[in-house]
C-alpha cells in the first residue's frame, strides 16, 4: 500500500515541473529542487511535500493559511503584522536584564 498522498504529491510534483522546466527531482531525499536566478545569483529552491495528519478543510479552520490575516508583502516575502506593544520594554524588563547584568560582573 502506497503511502497517504503519493499520487497527489507526484500531481503537484508534475504541475510544478511544467511551470518550472529546469526543475529535476532528487529520487534518494524526494525533493524537487528548482534553479532560479536571484539578483544575479543561481540558488535551488528546495521543495519537498508531505501529506497532512489532519485536514484543515475538515476541522472548521481556514483551509487556506498561505497568506496569514494581516500579513503584508514586502520585497516578495510574507511578513507578519508588527504590533508598537510587542516593541516596548516594561520595567520588569529592564529591571530583569539589570540584574542579569550585575551578576555577570558586567
Amino acid at each position: 500500500m502506497a503511502a497517504k498522498g503519493t499520487v497527489a504529491k507526484q500531481q503537484i510534483f508534475k504541475k510544478i515541473m511544467e511551470i518550472y522546466p529546469n526543475a529535476f527531482f532528487e529520487e534518494e531525499d524526494k525533493i524537487l529542487r528548482i534553479p532560479i536566478v536571484e539578483n544575479s545569483e543561481n540558488i535551488e529552491i528546495k521543495l519537498q511535500l508531505t501529506a497532512a495528519k489532519t485536514n484543515l478543510g475538515e476541522t472548521g479552520a481556514p483551509a487556506s493559511a498561505f497568506s496569514p490575516p494581516g500579513a503584508e508583502e514586502v520585497s516578495g516575502y510574507m511578513t507578519p503584522p508588527v504590533s508598537s506593544e510587542t516593541l516596548e520594554v516594561s520595567q520588569e524588563e529592564k529591571e530583569n536584564v539589570a540584574n542579569l547584568l550585575a551578576s555577570l560582573g558586567l
